[in-house]
């Protein structure tokens, strides 16, 4: 398979997809808009792995994008900063986020947290709440707080729990996505929303569709 890192950013996100996708034997090329010097310490750190691991490198294509690289490969992970109108992603095959793939293969007890103002204070007490005076497994805290949830995924046993703050660009990334059963692909035991204000309104048409995107964070719940 011949994977596409769309921004490989320097909060983890990129990083940890292409190490998800290098592990499963995917050939993986990374296109990011900013330099080579600006992101020296990921592709330091993904080097590292590639060579530790005995997989085949990395193709960098950094400072600019190539349409062909887009047309070419078989699945895309976009950032959550890139705007899903971008001419790049509408040439793609399948795009995923390392949300996504991490939806796809954990089966955990999971927790999310999505709001305009106070999601990483209620994400945190959230993760301490849970982490505290357990007699069994471990609480992780991961997605929109820089930390992807892929860097722990392989960690994960049945007793675990995890919660994930998510923002709006991220959860409208996921909006559309389902699982092998056609339900919604993210699907938490529990879904908080704090407030909701107006924000992001350079991304979004109106408050509507803002609000729209937030409430994916509970639209695939059970109960």
């Amino acid at each position: 398979m011949k994977a596409l890192i769309m921004g490989l950013g320097l909060h983890g996100g990129g990083l940890e997809s292409a190490r998800f996708l290098i592990k499963r034997g995917a050939i993986v090329t990374v296109t990011d808009l900013r330099d080579e010097k600006t992101l020296q310490p990921s592709i330091e750190q993904l080097d590292v792995f590639c060579q530790e691991s005995g997989k085949e490198k990395v193709r960098y294509v950094l400072g600019k994008h190539e349409i062909d690289d887009f047309k070419n490969a078989d699945i895309v992970i976009k950032n959550p900063g890139v705007r899903p109108d971008s001419e790049y992603l509408q040439v793609s095959r399948r795009i995923e986020t390392d949300l996504s793939l991490f939806f796809s293969e954990s089966r955990v007890r999971l927790f999310t947290v999505t709001g305009t103002k106070g999601k990483s204070c209620a994400s945190s007490a959230l993760h301490w709440i849970l982490s505290a005076g357990r007699k069994q497994g471990k609480a992780y805290l991961g997605g929109n707080i820089t930390v992807s949830p892929l860097s722990f995924l392989d960690k994960l046993t049945e007793n675990d729990d995890v919660v994930l703050e998510l923002s709006s660009f991220q959860l409208g990334d996921i909006k559309n996505h389902t699982a092998l059963d056609g339900s919604k692909l993210l699907k938490p035991a529990a879904a908080v929303l704090t407030s909701i204000l107006h924000d992001h309104l350079d991304r979004y048409v109106s408050m509507d569709d803002y609000i729209n995107d937030k409430r994916t964070i509970y639209r695939g719940q059970d109960t």
